[in-house]
C-alpha cells in the first residue's frame, strides 16, 4: 500500500498529540480564577473528548471549507477568557507575560476549535422517527407537571408570593398612584389588576398576593409547554424533551422565579413564546398557523411592554429578522413590524398621555459613570478643567468610598437630583469630557467595562441567582407559616443545590451565554436559518454589556436561560420535515372525521 495512505493519518496523530497538552496547561494557569473554575474544566472535558472523536472520525475534512471561520470564532472565545482573568496575566514578570498569555491563548483555542468541530460534524443528529400524535393532550400533560410543582411549592414554601426591595415599589407605585415607569408601566397595571382581583375575591392581601403569583405561574408553565410540545412535534428525541422538562420544571431558580414579583419573569416568558412561536412557522410545526402567528405577535407586545428596553431590543432584532424573513415568511416580518409601531404608541406616547413619569436617564449611564469613577478612584491624573466639569456633577473625593468595580449603583446614588438635572443640561459636553478621558486612560475604561460585565460572557460568577425570604410585613402582607412536611424537602433541595458544583454549571450566566453563541455560530456556519432565533436573548445580552448595572445578575439574563433547552434541540437535532408534520395532521384530521 503506498505511503501517502498513511500521510493525513500521521498528520492527524501529530496535530493531536502537540494540542492535547494545551488543555490541561490551560485549565492550569486558569485555577486562580475569580470564576466558577468547574465550567472550565468541564470546558476542557469536552474539548478533550472532542479532539479524540474529531481524530477518529476525521471530522476537520468534513468542513474544511469553514476551518477560517471556526477559527475566527475559537479565537474570540479565548480571547475573551484571558480579558475576564487580565488579573492573573498582568502581575507576571514580563519574560513571562507573553508566554503565558500564549499559551493560555492557545489552549482556549483549542478547547472551543474542537467543540466546535464536533458540533458541525456530528449536528444536526437524527431525530425519532415517530409521528408526533395527540398535540394537546401532550401540551395539556407537560403544562401539568411543570404547573403542579410549581403551585405546590408555591403552597407549601413559597406562599403568599417572593418580594424583593424592587417588588415593594410596584406596591407602592399602586397605593400612591404615582406611576413611574423604572418599572415598566403595563406590567405595574398588571400586577395592580391581579392584586386588586385578589383583593375583591378574599379580602385578604396575603391572598391577592397569591393571586398575582398563581397567574404568573400558569403563564410561565404555558410557555414552558408550550416549547416542550414543539420539541416534541419536531420529533426530537424523548430522553431529550423529558431532560428540557426537569430544567424547565426542577431546577431551583425556575421554582423560585415562578412566584417572585418581578418584570423579569414576564419579559422573559414573552421571548420565550415569540421565538418558539417564529420556530413553528418558519418550518410549519404542529398546523395551527394561525394560532403560532397570533403568539408570536402577543410575545413580541410583551418583549415591548414588560421590560424599558424591550422595544430597542426587538429593533435591534429587526436587521436579522430583514434577512430571513422578507422572502421566506414575509407575515411573520409583517406581524413584527406592526408590533413595533404598537410598542412605540404604547410606550411612547400613550404614556405621555397618561402622565407615566419616565425613567431617570442617569440609569442609562451606568458604564459611563463606572468608567469615570474607576479612573478617579485609581487616582489618574486629570487636568483641572476636567476635574471642575466633574465636580459639578459628582463628589471626586468621595468617590473612592461609594466605587464599587461590579455595581454601578454606588455611582449613579451618589449623583444628587440638583446635580443630575445639571448632567442632563449639559449632557453633550459631559459626553465630550467621558471621551476625552477614555483617550487618556484607555486601559482604565477597558478594565472597568470588564469587570462591570463580565458576568455576562465569562463563564459564571458567585452572585446570588434568587431570593426566597425576607420579611413582607408591609401593605397589608402577614408572613405566612410554613410546617407542611414539603416544606423540608424543598428547603433541604434548594440548600443541595445550591451547595453542589452541578449549581455553577446550571446557573453559570456566561456558560449559557457561550452555549447561545454556539447555537448561533452551528446553524449560522450550516446554513439553517435556525440561527435567527437566537437573535432576540442575543440582543439582550448586547444592551446588558452597553450598560448593565450589575456584573453578574441572573434575573437580566433570565431569558436566555429559558431559551436554551428549546435553541440547543433544534440546533443539535434535525428537525421534522414540514411535509411530514402537515400530512400527519392530515391523517389526525382524516381520523377524526372519520
Amino acid at each position: 500500500m503506498p505511503i501517502s495512505v498513511f500521510q493525513p493519518l500521521r498528520q492527524r496523530r501529530i496535530a493531536a498529540l502537540l494540542q492535547i497538552p494545551l488543555i490541561p496547561l490551560w485549565l492550569w494557569r486558569l485555577g486562580d480564577t475569580e470564576a466558577y473554575y468547574s465550567i472550565y474544566v468541564l470546558c476542557g472535558v469536552l474539548g478533550l473528548f472532542c479532539l479524540g472523536d474529531n481524530y477518529r472520525t476525521n471530522a476537520a475534512a468534513s468542513v474544511r471549507p469553514l476551518r477560517i471561520r471556526i477559527g475566527i470564532a475559537a479565537s474570540a472565545f479565548s480571547a475573551a477568557v484571558i480579558l475576564a482573568n487580565y488579573k492573573l496575566f498582568i502581575t507576571l514578570p514580563s519574560h513571562l507575560y507573553l508566554l503565558w498569555t500564549g499559551c493560555v491563548f492557545l489552549g482556549g483555542f483549542v478547547v472551543s476549535d474542537e467543540i466546535l468541530l464536533w458540533c458541525l460534524h456530528r449536528c444536526p443528529m437524527r431525530t425519532r422517527t415517530s409521528i408526533p400524535r395527540h398535540p394537546v393532550k401532550r401540551f395539556f400533560l407537560f403544562f401539568g407537571i411543570i404547573s403542579l410543582w410549581f403551585l405546590t411549592y408555591w403552597y407549601t414554601t413559597g406562599y403568599p408570593a417572593y418580594l424583593t426591595p424592587d417588588s415593594f415599589k410596584y406596591l407602592e407605585q399602586i397605593q400612591s398612584g404615582n406611576y413611574i415607569n423604572n418599572n415598566p408601566f403595563y406590567h405595574t397595571m398588571a400586577v395592580k389588576v391581579l392584586i386588586g382581583l385578589g383583593q375583591g375575591l378574599f379580602h385578604n392581601m396575603n391572598a391577592a398576593l397569591g393571586t398575582y403569583s398563581v397567574f404568573q405561574i400558569l403563564l410561565l408553565s404555558g410557555c414552558m409547554a408550550y416549547a416542550s410540545l414543539t420539541l416534541y412535534q419536531a420529533s426530537v428525541p424523548r430522553w431529550y424533551i423529558w431532560a428540557a422538562l426537569a430544567v424547565y420544571g426542577f431546577l431551583p431558580y425556575n421554582m423560585a422565579y415562578s412566584i417572585t414579583l418581578w418584570k423579569d419573569i414576564w419579559f422573559s416568558a414573552s421571548v420565550l413564546l415569540m421565538i418558539t412561536a417564529l420556530y413553528r412557522s418558519m418550518r410549519g410545526i404542529g398546523g395551527a398557523a394561525a394560532l403560532d402567528l397570533a403568539l408570536f405577535a402577543l410575545g413580541g407586545i410583551g418583549c415591548c411592554l414588560m421590560r424599558t428596553n424591550g422595544l430597542s431590543i426587538l429593533l435591534l432584532s429587526l436587521p436579522f429578522f430583514l434577512v430571513v424573513l422578507r422572502k421566506k415568511k414575509p407575515v411573520l416580518l409583517i406581524i413584527l413590524l406592526v408590533v413595533l409601531l404598537l410598542g412605540w404608541v404604547l410606550t411612547g406616547p400613550v404614556l405621555d398621555l397618561l402622565q407615566v413619569g419616565s425613567t431617570d436617564f442617569v440609569e442609562g449611564l451606568s458604564l459611563p459613570l463606572q468608567q469615570i469613577g474607576r479612573v478617579i478612584t485609581h487616582e489618574c491624573p486629570l487636568s483641572q478643567e476636567d476635574t471642575e466639569m466633574l465636580s459639578k456633577i459628582m463628589d471626586i473625593a468621595n468617590v473612592p468610598n461609594v466605587f464599587s468595580h461590579e455595581i454601578s449603583d454606588p455611582m449613579k446614588g451618589s449623583i444628587s437630583a440638583e446635580q443630575r438635572q445639571y448632567l442632563k443640561e449639559h449632557l453633550g459636553e459631559y459626553i465630550s469630557l467621558w471621551l476625552r478621558i477614555g483617550i487618556q486612560y484607555p486601559s482604565e475604561y477597558a478594565k472597568a467595562w470588564i469587570e462591570l460585565t463580565k458576568g455576562y460572557w465569562n463563564a459564571g460568577y458567585d452572585y446570588w441567582v434568587y431570593y426566597t425570604g425576607g420579611e413582607n410585613a408591609q401593605y397589608g402582607i402577614a408572613p405566612a407559616p410554613h410546617t407542611c412536611a414539603l416544606t423540608g424537602f424543598y428547603e433541604a433541595y434548594f440548600t443541595l443545590f445550591e451547595n453542589s458544583v452541578l449549581s455553577q454549571i446550571l446557573t453559570g450566566i456566561g456558560l449559557h451565554s457561550w452555549l447561545l453563541a454556539g447555537c448561533l455560530a452551528v446553524n449560522a456556519l450550516k446554513k439553517r436559518s435556525e440561527w435567527l432565533l437566537t437573535i432576540p436573548a442575543l440582543m439582550v445580552l448586547a444592551e446588558l454589556l452597553l450598560g448593565t448595572p450589575v456584573f453578574a445578575e441572573f434575573r437580566y439574563a433570565y431569558p436566555v436561560f429559558l431559551c436554551l433547552p428549546l435553541l440547543l434541540g433544534v440546533t443539535l437535532f434535525r428537525i421534522a420535515p414540514a411535509e411530514k408534520q402537515s400530512n400527519s395532521d392530515s391523517c389526525r384530521s382524516s381520523n377524526a372525521i372519520s
